[in-house]
């Protein structure tokens, strides 16, 4: 049999339109971090504040990242998806207006990313759990490789955009094409149709989300992938967190400046 070709999913239209919906909404979220450290930069916010934005962006996944993965299971996806996202667009929209009125605060900004941040913990287990059922069985390592280019490429271009555009429109511009890149994602996921599916008898919540944690303690392979990425995201969020406080305080670089820096930095890790 043929060798499915890497970007065979994109022929397909309704995971065309989510992958870009995800590509827009990962690039927005880190454009959205980004913004929230140099708008605490700019106001004379301590250096507890600013990297306090990584946490609040980062501590949803923690909290919420296993009973999000239970509901991708226990519910209709679609249904999920669109939750998360409207979460996301809402917390992302109020965020800009605040932001566009001057009367956004440190505290307020810190919300209002926490709030994104539980949007991006339940939308990413449920994306992994959809990719399947958009594509053909044999597309679906291309696919879910593909899912993958759209975190690493945001990774890499979120913060360069985010730059550029604190230099030459303010923060404000940050937090309103992040609202409007979740605002197009919730409009992506609405014209995702596909036929009614009857759903069984569902696990109870509970024992579901226990169910979950007694295999990942007993599968020795999940265990060190949970190992390595610690290894990684550790040390990694130090460095995202610390970057602006270091760029502003000791090097006395600009958000332009500290952009150029992203991309090679992202891409080497």
């Amino acid at each position: 049999m043929a060798k499915s070709s890497p970007w065979a999913p994109f022929r397909i239209r309704a995971y065309l339109i989510l992958w870009l919906a995800q590509l827009g909404a990962n690039i927005g979220g880190w454009m959205q971090t980004v913004g929230a450290q140099w708008f605490l930069v700019e106001v004379g916010a301590s250096a507890v504040f600013i990297t306090l934005v990584q946490t609040a962006t980062t501590a949803p996944s923690l909290l919420f990242g296993l009973p999000a993965g239970v509901m991708a299971d226990s519910y209709d996806r679609r249904h999920v998806l669109l939750a998360a996202n409207l979460i996301a667009a809402g917390a992302s929209t109020v965020l800009a207006v605040v932001s566009f009125l001057h009367v956004l605060t440190p505290v307020g900004l810190l919300a209002c990313t926490f709030l994104l941040g539980c949007g991006m913990a339940l939308n990413a287990p449920t994306w992994q759990a959809v990719i399947p059922s958009l594509v053909p069985r044999k597309q679906i390592p291309a696919a879910t490789a593909l899912g993958s280019v759209t975190i690493n490429a945001a990774r890499a271009l979120g913060p360069a955009f985010a730059g550029f555009l604190v230099a030459l429109a303010g923060t404000s511009a940050v937090f309103a094409v992040n609202a409007a890149a979740y605002v197009l994602s919730v409009v992506a996921v609405l014209t995702w149709k596909r036929p009614a599916k009857r759903v069984g008898r569902r696990e109870p919540f509970r024992s579901a989300l226990f169910s979950g944690m007694r295999y990942t303690k007993a599968a020795p392979h999940v265990n060190r992938i949970m190992l390595r990425t610690a290894l990684f995201i550790v040390p990694a969020s130090a460095i995202w967190a610390l970057l602006p406080v270091e760029a502003h305080g000791r090097l006395h670089m600009g958000s332009v400046a500290t952009a150029c820096c992203w991309p090679a930095w992202a891409s080497a890790h």
